[in-house]
Parts: structure tokens; sequence; C-alpha cells
């Protein structure tokens, strides 16, 4: 008589990317095993193994040992990662919150994002969300009068984009970005201009760092057929890589080979059409310039959020007619602020904090 396991848990559980993960994994690992054999092995029936293979029923760590034994798998560190993964409670990490609040399809990407040692990056209209400021974000999620999201949804969707950025600036397991704009992604203009400032600042410093490499498609480019928003998540063994198509309901998520070798293959033709990483830098750094001195003849005080005016120490007793200057640490603008105490509401001069620096010196030493 054949010892049955113990009693099946979870059978009410929502198919999960973690659970459909631990599925498919055992699914690849019975290899050519007919599936009523398998089924046999464990005591289960033919229905509850295709019900835990595609992730509807949840099997337990011991189980996982159980099964990788029946299938010969010898790879130990392999078969423990599955037999955790396969314990661990749906809705774990910092999304957690947000379960039941957002579409499971979006947490299942947070997710896969979460756990990827390589991302691969793309989107053929907007900046990619993981290289996006937060006023940039704001713009496109709450403030799109196109966009049918309700104002609540929109702010968390706002907080689950900035809190994914963290992987950006992780140190102790450091994921690898690659990520495609186009060159139209930078020609957005909103209300507020600092925002395209901010962002483009954001996507220079992010482009400097040693683990991310951005790259722009220009637009002298050739037409392409390059998919829509795309993602590719390589993630370590024994799991295997994901592609993840983007929609404003979260997406879709896919470990089918074929089809992950085939955004794979489009993302590498798309990198070779678009600019070098230093030429990447280059334009950016040319769009920072031209966006900052287009705006600084209109620049107000009040659009500077976040300045901390004061009276400047070389302003003396002039019955009220003094300079205020106020450093921009708080706002999304770089370098100093001047601006007429008389007139606080009226144009805000921005200096580099260099020259600013040096025309306090030539004021102190007399020489102007």
């Amino acid at each position: 008589m054949t010892q049955k396991s113990a009693p099946m848990t979870g059978k009410t559980a929502l198919p999960t990317i973690k659970r459909r993960r631990v599925g498919a994994q055992l699914r690849r690992w019975r290899a050519e095993m007919p599936s009523g054999e398998a089924a046999k092995l464990m005591g289960w029936s033919s229905p509850r193994l295709s019900r835990v293979e595609r992730g509807l029923y949840k099997i337990s760590a011991t189980d996982v040992r159980k099964i990788c034994g029946f299938y010969g798998i010898e790879d130990n560190s392999a078969i423990e990662e599955v037999a955790k993964v396969a314990e661990e409670p749906p809705g774990g990490g910092w999304w957690a919150p947000y379960v039941g609040r957002v579409s499971q399809p979006y947490l299942d990407f947070v997710e896969l994002e979460a756990e990827a040692e390589t991302i691969c990056t793309h989107h053929p209209v907007v900046i990619p969300g993981l290289l996006q400021s937060a006023g940039y974000v704001r713009e496109i999620i709450g403030r799109d009068p196109l966009s049918p999201v309700k104002e609540q949804t929109a702010e968390q969707l706002v907080s689950i984009r900035l809190a994914r950025q963290e992987l950006l600036s992780r140190t102790d397991t450091p994921v690898n970005v690659h990520a495609i704009l186009p060159e139209s992604a930078l020609h957005a203009r909103f209300e507020n201009p600092a925002v395209m400032r901010d962002q483009l600042r954001k996507l220079l410093d992010i482009a400097e760092r040693p683990s991310t490499k951005v790259q722009i498609v220009p637009l002298t480019a050739r037409p392409a057929s390059a998919p829509t928003a795309d993602h590719r998540h390589v993630v370590p063994p024994p799991w295997s890589p994901v592609a993840s198509l983007d929609n404003s309901m979260g997406g879709t998520h896919t470990e089918d080979a074929e089809t992950v070798d085939y955004h794979a293959t489009l993302f590498d033709k798309l990198a070779n059409t678009a600019l070098p990483v230093d030429k990447t830098r280059d334009l950016i750094s040319e769009y920072l310039k031209d966006s900052t001195s287009e705006q600084q003849e209109d620049l107000h005080a009040p659009e500077l959020v976040g300045a901390h005016w004061r009276k400047s120490s070389y302003s003396g007793d002039n019955s009220g007619q003094c300079v205020e200057v106020a450093d921009l640490i708080d706002t999304s603008y770089a370098g100093v602020a001047v601006r007429d105490s008389k007139n606080p509401a009226g144009p805000a001069l921005l200096l580099d904090p260099q020259v600013f620096a040096g025309f306090i010196g030539d004021v102190a030493h007399g020489r102007i």
C-alpha cells in the first residue's frame, strides 16, 4: 500500500509568482517522467500534481525534497532553494502592505524585479520606471488626465515605483541594470519645468553608476519593430530568466525559454541601435544644460519650493535694500539662488556654486 503524504495545504491559495515558479521548476525537474508515475510515487492523484506544477496548490518543503529524490535531482543547493521558496508566505517583502490593494500581476512583477541579479528594461515612450524621479512619477501616474487610475490608487503606485528603486543602491546583493530609452522621452514638457530638469539630473546620476548601463536610442535612429515596454529578469539558479511585458494593469510574465530568448534578442538589437554609454551621458548633459539655460530667464523665486532664503552677509545695512541667497539642496534645482529682498516673488538668478564662491571672494577682497 502506498503511503500518502501529509494533507495538502493552501488549496485556496492564489497562484502567486513564487508558487508558479516552484511548480514550474518541479515540472522541469520531472523531465520525461510521466505525470501519473510521479503522482503515484508521491501518493497523489494526477490532478493534484498538475495543480502543484501550475502553482495552484502549495507544496511543503518536505514534499519538495521528497519529490526531488524520486526525480533523481542531486543539486542539493538548488533543491533547498526551491524548498525555501515553497514555504515562504505570499506577500513577503517591503511590498506586503500593498497586497490586495494593487493588482497581483504588478506585485508579481515587483517581486521578480527585487530578486533579480540582472535587469534589462526598455520603454518606447517614457523613461523606464527604475530611472524615474519622484516628480516625474507623480506627473505620469497621478496627474495624467487620460489615466483611469483613481487618486488613492495612483498615490500607492507612485510609492511602489519609488520603493522599487531601492535595488539601484543595494550593496549587499548588487543588481546590474541595463536600461534603454528613446531620446524623444527627454522632450517631455510638464507644467513645472523643474520636473524634467530633476529627471535629467537623476538620469545622469544613475548613468554614472558602475552597476547601471543606460543607453538612449537617438531621434535619428532607423525605425525598428521594437517591443512595447519590456523587462527581462535574470535570476540566480535554479530559477529560469523571466520576460515581462509591461502594461497599466501590471503586465504578463513568462519563463518560456523561447519567448525569453526572443525578447533578449530584440533587446540586444535595440542596444546595438542605441548610443554608447559615454555618448548617452553626453547627450543627457546637453539636454540638462539646455533645460537650465532655457528656464533661467523665466525663473521666479516662488518656483524654488524648499529653498531657505537668507540675507547675504555682504548686503550691509541699506534700509531694507539687500540681496538674499539660498542653497538649493532641498529643491529640484542645483546651485545657489539669488533674489532681491524687496521683491521676494520676483525673478531669481541661479548660479553655479563655484561661480558664486568666486564672486563672494572678489567682494570680500574689494575687487568688486
